[in-house]
């Protein structure tokens, strides 16, 4: 929701001039889109030519930032062999990494904390440097995501070593670690982030496809529900173009650009007209 609401400031309709606020949502906004969706997407088509050609300009930390968060590392080409033995059913371990498949989800954990090292003062002074910070157990979880494409099953340690050992305190021992990824797998199974078996005695993990099948009567309440709802926004749309096309100011401009058409399209058409009759006419 806040993403949507940053988004909404940056594409109101404006002026020639890129506002102190415009700038400060696109900002939040970049941030808000990796945590969400891992990617910065183009703005919508919607938004003003003007602002989507300007509003990057002052924002060139975060677009660094965003550079990292989706980009790969180096070491990710060598994956496909410790990938294709787990679909087989092998337990994924340590030797992966041995072989050269240090990081086998593609992102580059090492390569985004440095970004948010380097600007930190910047983000500082913004005010984001706490938004920013979220970002690096976001790639985390994003690589634990991943890993459920790859892997049926994998250990703790694995998966804290695939994601750099990242904790959320640098120089961490890797208990450490490691305890802090399983509770960071557990919330993504409470969240339905991803589906997967923690065995807590061997400390591996299994990962399962989505149980849902959509057939039971709970899940067919619930589509009903969001049906009924998306109708109803439907009709709000509609009764706000009702009164919009009623609107005297929306009246006269569109009357305006009309004649403006019109005109230029008659000044279009005597200009062809002239130049037809001098090449017929030397």
């Amino acid at each position: 929701h806040a993403k949507a609401f940053f988004l909404g400031a940056i594409t109101v309709p404006s002026a020639a001039a890129i506002s102190a606020i415009m700038v400060a949502s696109y900002k939040k906004y970049v941030i808000l889109a990796l945590m969400t969706t891992g990617e910065l997407r183009p703005l919508p088509r919607y938004c003003s030519q003007f602002v989507q050609s300007n509003i990057q300009s002052p924002c060139e930390e975060y677009l660094k930032l965003a550079q990292s968060f989706t980009s790969s590392s180096s070491s990710s080409s060598s994956s496909s062999s410790a990938a294709a033995a787990s679909r087989m059913g092998a337990h994924a371990s340590a030797s992966a990494n041995a072989n050269g498949n240090g990081n086998a989800n593609g992102l580059d954990l090492a390569g985004l904390r440095n970004v948010v090292a380097d600007h930190r003062p910047q983000f500082e002074r913004d005010g984001n440097f706490g938004l920013v910070k979220q970002l690096i157990p976001a790639m985390v979880r994003r690589i634990i995501q991943r890993l459920t494409q790859t892997y049926l099953t994998l250990s703790i340690r694995d998966i804290a070593e695939h994601a750099a050992s990242a904790s959320p305190k640098q120089g961490a021992t890797s208990a450490v670690s490691a305890s802090w990824v399983e509770a960071e797998v557990f919330s993504m199974i409470s969240n339905r982030d991803v589906f997967a078996r923690i065995n807590q005695r061997d400390g591996m993990v299994e990962f399962f496809e989505d149980p849902e099948a959509f057939d039971s009567a709970t899940m067919a309440g619930k589509i009903q529900q969001r049906i009924g709802a998306a109708t109803q926004i439907a009709k709000e749309v509609e009764k706000v173009d009702e009164r919009l096309s009623c609107h005297r100011t929306y009246i006269q401009n569109t009357q305006m650009a009309d004649a403006s058409t019109s005109s230029l399209e008659r000044t279009n058409s005597g200009m062809m007209h002239m130049r037809h009759s001098d090449a017929f006419n030397p």
